[in-house]
């Protein structure tokens, strides 16, 4: 028997603000929540919060390295490297549990930990039962996108779903696979931890999208701590002993170059989650690319069901995703008519 809802919303991040917004105004409908990871969103649980907390312990050790340059004398004894760690996981995985429990114990909402399927038009299988809904959500999130390259199979691996959980011994050398803004975060915190760090970016600069004299200066200041390789295109993986090694093209010279490291981050984009959730049985379309395709409203193709965050490829940034959460809700249950405007979105 299929389970009906007023709203049924995927993920837990900028879609909450709906959920939120909606039993603020008292609403009576019942609300299916669907999350397959940690709840508390992408941000929260393995983005922009995790990463910011361990920039800061890093840029306290540059602070403290350079000191010498305001006339303060200043060492470092020593770092507690699992400990920085275990720190931010703990942070994290609190607040994720107590998100969990206030959607547990509303009573108008069912959280449902697994990921959704869709199997039919506003039907969705979640773990083996079938629930629909009128309205539905779609904060589908995004997730690493792991290049296709022979050998990966053969390695272990971090990206940013693992990297925070898991990591706890400072690699000695250490290979990041991405020159976008997970990799260089990361590969600097990394660095300034006691890492040997080396950036592997296929294009010809760091931070493609940005200005190219941001790209340019951010290089020339972090090249001081990591060893950043532009026109560098990964080719191969493999292992040789204990160590990994990843093999890149120099684009410039057609050359191979070998680098070894005890562990490697992959940082080589982000990849769409409606493949996974096979929106397309409910009419949902998507691009070339497999993003959720809306119009300037963030509605879908299917009536009555909208699209936010990083689920449209755009701008996957969390304010962005919580300004399209605020567009959703006017137009889905205000009945207003907002056109999602783009044309200035800060960040840093």
């Amino acid at each position: 028997m299929v389970k009906h809802y007023d709203l049924v919303v995927f993920g837990t991040g900028s879609a909450m603000n709906i959920v939120s917004a909606l039993l603020e105004r008292g609403f009576k409908g019942r609300i299916a929540v669907i999350e397959n990871s940690m709840v508390g969103g992408i941000c929260l649980t393995r983005g922009c919060i995790p990463s910011k907390m361990l920039l800061e312990a890093a840029k306290n050790v540059r602070r403290i390295r350079e000191a010498r340059k305001l006339g303060i004398e200043a060492r470092i004894e020593s770092v507690d490297f699992a400990g920085i760690m275990e720190r931010v996981w703990s942070r994290i995985y609190r607040e994720s549990k107590e998100i969990e429990e206030s959607l547990r114990r509303h009573p108008r909402i069912d959280l449902y930990q697994t990921t959704g399927v869709f199997v039919g038009d506003y039907t969705i299988d979640v773990g083996g039962k079938e629930i629909e809904g009128e309205t539905i959500i779609l904060g589908l999130g995004s997730r690493p996108a792991i290049p296709k390259v022979p050998g990966i199979e053969e390695i272990d691996y971090y990206t940013n779903d693992n990297f925070f959980r898991d990591l706890r011994v400072l690699p000695k050398r250490t290979v990041v696979v991405g020159g976008g803004f997970v990799g260089l975060e990361l590969g600097f915190f990394l660095a300034m931890m006691g890492s040997q760090v080396t950036v592997l970016q296929r294009r010809d600069r760091i931070l493609p999208e940005e200005e190219p004299e941001i790209s340019e200066l951010l290089k020339r200041d972090l090249s001081r701590y990591m060893d950043i390789r532009t026109n560098h295109e990964v080719v191969e993986f493999k292992r040789k002993g204990d160590a990994k090694v990843v093999v890149a093209e120099n684009k410039l010279t057609g050359d191979n170059v070998e680098f070894e490291a005890d562990a490697v981050l992959i940082a080589s984009g982000r990849a769409s989650n409606a493949d996974i959730t096979r929106v397309e049985k409910t009419g949902v379309k998507t691009d070339e690319k497999g993003w959720v395709v809306v119009d300037e409203y963030l509605r879908t193709a299917k009536e009555d069901i909208w699209a936010l965050g990083d689920a449209t490829g755009r701008l996957m940034f969390k304010h962005k995703a919580n300004y399209d959460s605020i567009i959703v809700y006017r137009n889905a249950f205000l009945g207003q008519n907002v056109k999602a405007d783009y044309r200035a979105v800060p960040h840093a």
